[in-house]
């Protein structure tokens, strides 16, 4: 197979013409939101018309695997026009998506492009999170807010301008860790269990393990900053050494033992069960193959042992955990993805680019084979 060729075989790809600034995919996981730099929200089906996994064939007497070419091209995407500034997206609701940006207009966006007005604001949004009760945490410029599906307006949470993005709440729904002076923790419903602000660390990225027992934050002066949180209390600030780069992803896998970033030459994956301890000597576990280009997007497996990885020359591959292999899914050349998420079932890789390319990949399970 022609890894030149990999990413048409497989893949669907949409020239946009302005960066790709969020990626999001509904509740049931059947569309992709594409937030562009210009305002605009794109909309794709995740579901392949004419899959890679259909067009997979061995060959009953040599056993050689085949991709065959698409039958037929990819059709057009939804496009809502961009008034509103939607320069942020999360799902929302059974199907459909939360948008917002610059404007400080917030809108639900279903998945045929038709949209209504939830409320606007006179500050601009600077970021959506997930929460897991199908609720979206909505971050002002000196505000933090919640949405709920159903529900016709928007709640403040907390009104202060030393709360801003990033944000991130806890698996448990309970904590949430945002930027401001410092990186801060505080409890979402309950005042009284204070609030506990590390005024050394200023993040740029903030995501919790699945578990909830570990914080992972990317640096705007460089480097991660991993956190062991428990019982309401960091235990432990880990600094995670040696990044030539500014660290613009971080991705944990399904277990909660493993923080892969980005921000180096090679792909960079944490056992992070190390630090229950104090350690002098860090290890990372050897992935892909190092190179002249850093990695800008990370994204782990689902299900997998396996990483999604986008250097900054455009390269796009999936590598093992730990292993040296890698299958290239973009040749280098390209322009730098900026966002990058796996579908839960792990069959679909969508990200975006700087130049505005859209891309969903399905892929035949028998490639991981």
């Amino acid at each position: 197979m022609n890894a030149t060729n990999l990413i048409d075989l497989l893949g669907r790809r949409w020239a946009l013409g302005s960066a790709v600034t969020a990626i999001a995919l509904d509740a049931t996981e059947t569309t992709a939101a594409f937030a562009l730099a210009d305002g605009r929200l794109a909309l794709a089906p995740v579901a392949d018309p004419d899959s890679a996994v259909d067009r997979y064939h061995v060959a009953g007497d040599t056993g050689r695997a085949t991709i065959t070419p698409r039958r037929s091209g990819t059709a057009p995407i939804i496009v809502v026009a961009g008034e509103a500034g939607h320069r942020h997206v999360a799902a929302f609701g059974a199907t459909g998506f939360l948008a917002g940006g610059i404007t400080g207009a917030l809108d639900i966006v279903a998945p045929d492009g038709n949209t209504t007005r939830l409320a606007s604001v006179e500050q601009p949004l600077r970021a959506l999170a997930q929460m897991n009760d199908g609720s979206v945490l909505v971050a002002l410029g000196q505000a933090l807010m919640t949405a709920a599906p159903g529900d016709a307006s928007i709640h403040p949470l907390l009104q202060s301008d030393r709360a801003s993005a990033p944000v991130a709440a806890a698996p448990g729904g309970d904590w949430l860790a945002h930027g401001g002076v410092g990186l801060t923790l505080r409890h979402v419903t309950d005042p009284r269990r204070g609030v506990e602000v590390l005024t050394a660390l200023d993040p740029q990225r903030l995501t919790w393990s699945p578990d909830g027992r570990w914080l992972a934050a990317s640096l705007t002066g460089g480097g991660v900053a991993l956190l062991r949180f428990e019982n309401g209390r960091v235990l432990r600030t880990i600094g995670l050494p040696n990044y030539p780069a500014l660290v613009r992803a971080l991705s944990w896998d399904s277990t909660s033992r493993l923080l892969a970033t980005s921000g180096a030459y090679r792909i960079i994956v944490w056992p992070v069960e190390q630090f229950e301890t104090e350690v002098t000597e860090p290890r990372s576990l050897p992935t892909g193959r190092s190179g002249l280009a850093t990695v800008e997007s990370i994204a782990v497996h689902p299900q997998r042992a396996l990483i999604a990885a986008a250097y900054e020359n455009g390269m796009v591959v999936v590598a093992p955990i730990g292993e040296r292999d890698e299958l290239v899914v973009r040749t280098p050349g390209g322009d730098p993805v900026t966002e990058m998420t796996w579908s839960r079932d792990g069959q679909s890789l969508v990200f975006g680019t700087e130049a505005g390319e859209a891309s969903i990949i399905t892929f035949p399970p028998q490639l991981f084979k």
